[in-house]
């Protein structure tokens, strides 16, 4: 069984060598590796040549700056010879059994394979104790995740190639943030079947100060933008199933942003929070009074007690989940 392990380059000349390295290390060696350099300023494009004079398994494509959509789709156009897809930016690393791990987890009833992502800074301090305990996840619950965000990325996963289509990677060039998201709900809504997650760690992310999660700035605009972008890809016919999903990823935005923060949120009166009051208005959609306030709340005092209230709350849950 091959899989297609496609890895986007771009201004990663520090980072690329480690990330090679370790998808060439892999037990499981039936795999070609894909390196997208997408316009890569830098040496990291140079890089990818050197390794694929040395390894028949690799082969590098140069394109100009497009984005790392673009790359990935360039990547799977490559891998019509690869009956499963699997995606690693190019400043992060594999383990070793990470292939085989989700490899080994695949069944006739599943589409797709995924485990579990952990962070890291320093190769050196990488101490991994994980447990590959296989657990089944059904597709409404597949598609819940993808649409609220809980399941935000591409990688730490095998997808079977048959999923992806024409549209899979049709995502404006705008949504610059989060495009990982509406690409995993095309491929929710493209399969029937459930999928696998293992416990064990398949995917170490790097954690450096120039990555995007550190750089972007969100904003409403940007926010209303990609949500419509997202609810879009969901199917006509299962807009009304998972209208509450909808509804809780842009909570859980809002949240995330503003959500413990005393400062009167720069989002009131946008359209971003407009729009989602009159969802939940529309939908009866239930959700703690303390985040419902908080939604609109401008007295800083009132805030601010909510918000200790909210930590306390949480504290005493997370203080049972772990006993």
């Amino acid at each position: 069984m091959m899989i297609g392990v496609i890895v986007p380059v771009y201004k990663t000349e520090e980072y690329i060598a480690e990330c090679i390295e370790s998808i060439l290390a892999q037990t499981y060696t039936k795999f070609r590796l894909i390196l997208v350099d997408d316009g890569s300023p830098d040496g990291a494009g140079a890089i990818c040549d050197e390794y694929a004079t040395k390894d028949r398994r690799i082969t590098v494509l140069h394109q100009e700056n497009a984005g790392v959509t673009r790359a990935r789709a360039r990547g799977v156009e490559e891998a019509n010879d690869c009956e499963w897809i699997t995606f690693v930016d190019s400043d992060d690393i594999l383990p070793k059994y990470a292939l085989e791990t989700l490899h080994s987890n695949i069944d006739e009833s599943t589409d797709i394979s995924q485990g579990a992502m952990e962070r890291f800074s320093k190769i050196e301090d990488i101490i991994d104790n994980s447990k590959n305990k296989n657990t089944y996840i059904n597709i409404d619950i597949l598609r819940k995740n993808a649409i609220t965000g809980t399941d935000c990325s591409l990688c730490a996963k095998l997808i079977k190639r048959e999923l992806f289509d024409s549209n899979t990677f049709d995502v404006p060039k705008e949504i610059i943030m989060g495009e990982d998201t509406i690409t995993n709900a095309k491929i929710a809504f493209n399969t029937n079947n459930r999928a696998t997650h293992t416990t064990k760690i398949v995917y170490y992310y790097r954690q450096h100060g120039e990555s995007c999660m550190r750089t972007f700035k969100h904003n409403a605009e940007y926010e209303q933008l990609f949500v419509e972008q997202l609810w879009e890809n969901v199917p006509k016919d299962f807009k009304n199933k998972y209208i509450n999903a909808f509804i809780e990823r842009r909570i859980n935005t809002f949240d995330f942003f503003f959500g413990y923060s005393t400062k009167v949120p720069e989002w009131i009166n946008t359209s971003f929070l407009n729009n989602l009051l009159a969802d939940i208005k529309t939908y009866n959609y239930y959700h703690q009074p303390i985040e419902r306030i908080l939604l609109t709340a401008k007295n800083k005092q009132l805030r601010a007690i909510l918000i200790f209230i909210k930590r306390v709350k949480n504290k005493i849950r997370n203080k049972f989940v772990l006993q």
